[in-house]
């Protein structure tokens, strides 16, 4: 995740990324303290 958005990212922020979503629940300045992952819905067709 940091990788991705280049920082570290605020409690709150979300990123989907091959079907997953990653929220971030908890971090200070240098790091992520806590993410929460889950699989996105898939809806039929």
């Amino acid at each position: 995740m940091i990788y991705r958005l280049e920082r570290i990212p605020k409690p709150g922020e979300t990123l989907e990324h091959a079907g997953l979503v990653f929220e971030v629940a908890a971090a200070d300045k240098k790091r992520i303290n806590k993410l929460l992952v889950r699989v996105l819905e898939v809806k039929p067709r």
